[in-house]
């Protein structure tokens, strides 16, 4: 048997846990346990005194895309000081704009390969 690197990287995505994150992104920081949410402003309805993180990203069509990232949990606290949560926001928010851009390339290619 191979000896594999049981590492975990930085970040993780929580999917498909039996259908309750389905169309939802959630991501979560494994070395601080903060889970956020992620999406669009109107398609996040929160809650009043929710610790979020509001930023844009621009797209492959060079528009500019609203993003909210809306803190569940942070080191494992439902209810963390937002000042404690913000080193690990920005953790988050830049593997999310890179998996944003992978997925505009994705998109990219596939429009690429039905013109051929």
């Amino acid at each position: 048997m191979k000896n594999n690197d049981l590492a975990l990287p930085p970040v993780v995505e929580l999917a498909g846990l039996m259908g309750e994150t389905d169309g939802r992104m959630i991501l979560m920081h494994v070395r601080s346990l903060t889970c956020v949410e992620v999406g669009a402003p109107s398609d996040l309805k929160l809650k009043p005194g929710v610790i979020t993180r509001r930023f844009e990203f621009k797209n492959f069509l060079g528009i500019m895309e609203p993003i909210v990232m809306a803190v569940h949990f942070c080191h494992g606290d439902p209810f963390p000081d937002a000042d404690e949560c913000e080193p690990f926001l920005d953790v988050l928010q830049e593997y999310y704009i890179k998996f944003a851009h992978e997925q505009d390339r994705n998109v990219q290619n596939e429009a690429l390969g039905a013109l051929n």
